[in-house]
């Protein structure tokens, strides 16, 4: 898709029937700095748009159509300059599209966010049917007592453990998120346990059969030192990424997604 294509796609994407409409719409000339009939050209492939041009249409874009917008730019430079196409092939292997995020993320809740202490973390991981009710709890903020699906000792064990609160015959949560240790803030014994918990989230839901809602991918390879600073990087920004799309509407109208990777530089004696 070329930027000719990405301008007409986008007019159609805001249900636009003409072209003059289109042109207002993205603020005209005094905002994009070119006439109409300048626009008109680009639009019909006749005139290639400049970097001002690009970086105005940028701002005026939807989040979620960022990504072709730029691509679209650098496969029609590539028309003049083809070295413009590794540009292309760049941006489509490590540019992630963005998302518009909600307005109130459960990541930016004014709610304290905890850590799990050992005792939970132990708890947890001894009892797989409590885990699956606390996420629950978590994802939609309150279970009914009667849909707990876990004997009444294991919620009262949970409630001693500071974990819940039980008002009116349901459940709440004491706060909407939590952090799992790791060894940048906490000690070897404790970060042994929160590994556990992260694995334990494998076992609770992964489909050992197989799912079409499911994906797990895997790679054992040789690689450049140098290379993998730069896989963590990609590694966090990914994760960083599918935490911007959590949403804070009606959870009838959502679907619940984990989310779990594994990434490891290893020593040589581990092989």
């Amino acid at each position: 898709m070329n930027f000719s294509d990405f301008v007409r796609r986008d007019k159609q994407n805001r249900k636009l029937n003409t072209s003059v409409k289109h042109f207002s719409a993205l603020g005209g000339e005094d905002y994009l700095g070119v006439s109409f009939r300048h626009f008109s050209h680009i639009e019909n492939r006749k005139r290639r748009p400049s970097t001002k041009l690009l970086a105005k249409i940028f701002i005026k874009t939807r989040a979620s159509e960022r990504k072709n917008l730029l691509l679209s730019y650098f496969q029609s430079a590539s028309e003049d300059a083809p070295e413009a196409l590794e540009i292309v092939k760049y941006l489509e292997q490590y540019l992630s599209p963005e998302i518009e995020r909600e307005t109130d993320s459960v990541w930016d809740s004014t709610k304290r966010v905890f850590f799990y202490s050992d005792d939970q973390l132990d708890y947890f991981n001894e009892n797989s049917p409590a885990l699956r009710l606390f996420n629950r709890i978590l994802l939609l903020d309150s279970v009914s007592l009667n849909d707990a699906r876990v004997p009444l000792e294991l919620v009262k064990q949970m409630d001693k453990l500071g974990l819940i609160q039980i008002r009116e015959k349901r459940i709440h949560p004491v706060t909407s998120a939590y952090r799992v240790p790791t060894y940048e803030n906490s000690n070897p014994r404790t970060v042994e346990k929160g590994t556990a918990f992260v694995m334990n989230q494998i076992r609770a839901y992964v489909s050992k059969e197989g799912s079409p809602k499911q994906q797990i991918r895997y790679a054992m390879q040789l690689v450049k030192p140098e290379m993998v600073p730069m896989i963590m990087e990609q590694f966090t920004a990914f994760k960083t990424w599918i935490q911007s799309l959590a949403n804070t509407g009606d959870p009838k109208d959502l679907v619940p997604f984990v989310f779990v990777g594994f990434a490891k530089e290893l020593e040589k004696r581990e092989l």
